[in-house]
C-alpha cells in the first residue's frame, strides 16, 4: 500500500484524502479492514473489525464529503441527495458517541474502539464542523493530485497538497521543461 501522508488540516478532508486518485484509485485506504485500520491508527484511532458493509458505507461517506467540497470549491451547491446523506451519517453518529463536561464545557466522546459507524460519526461531524465554518473560505485542493486540505498559511497562498509531494514534483517538471524547452 501507499504511504499515509496527512496534509489537509482537517479531519474530514483527511478522510476524504483517503484514496490516493479518482476515479480509479491505485491506493484505498478503506478497500479492506487491515489498510482501514492502519489509516485509522494512523489518525490515532483505534479501530475495531470493520466488515464489509462498514467499508462500503465508509467510502460511500467518503465520495459524498468530497463531492460536497468539491461543489464548494467549484462555487456550485452541492447536490441534495449528498447533502441528505450527509446528515443522515452525521445523524446517525450521534447516537453512537457520549458527551462527557470537562473544563467547564462539553466535548464528545467518541468511543475507544472505532467501529464504522463511529468512524463515519467522526468524519461527517468534522465536515458539518468545516463545512460551517469560516475554514470553508480556505478550503483548496491539489492541483497535482486533487487531495483536499485547508489553507492555514498566513497569507492564504498554499498552492500544494504538500510541498515535499506534489509541490517538489511540479518545481521539478517546470525546471526540466525550461531546460529543455518542452
Amino acid at each position: 500500500m501507499g504511504s499515509l501522508d496527512h496534509v489537509a488540516n482537517d479531519v474530514a478532508l483527511e478522510f476524504a484524502n483517503s484514496v490516493n486518485e479518482r476515479p480509479h484509485p491505485r491506493v484505498d485506504w478503506f478497500a479492506d479492514a487491515r489498510s482501514a485500520a492502519t489509516w485509522t491508527e494512523s489518525m490515532g484511532w483505534t479501530a475495531g473489525q470493520l466488515d464489509d458493509a462498514g467499508l462500503d458505507a465508509l467510502r460511500e461517506l467518503r465520495e459524498t464529503i468530497h463531492r460536497i467540497a468539491r461543489a464548494f470549491l467549484d462555487g456550485t451547491v452541492p447536490a441534495s441527495g449528498d447533502l441528505a446523506a450527509l446528515a443522515r451519517a452525521h445523524a446517525t453518529g450521534l447516537r453512537v458517541i457520549g458527551v462527557q463536561a470537562t473544563d467547564g464545557r462539553l466535548h464528545r466522546a467518541w468511543p475507544e474502539i472505532e467501529s464504522g459507524a463511529s468512524l463515519a460519526a467522526r468524519a461527517a461531524s468534522a465536515a458539518m464542523a468545516l463545512f460551517e465554518s469560516e475554514r470553508l473560505t480556505r478550503l483548496r485542493a491539489c492541483p497535482s493530485c486533487g487531495w483536499l486540505f485547508v489553507d492555514v498559511s498566513r497569507n492564504g497562498g498554499r498552492r500544494w497538497c504538500s510541498m515535499e509531494m506534489c509541490g517538489a514534483r511540479s518545481k521539478a517538471r517546470a525546471y526540466y521543461r525550461r531546460g529543455h524547452g518542452d
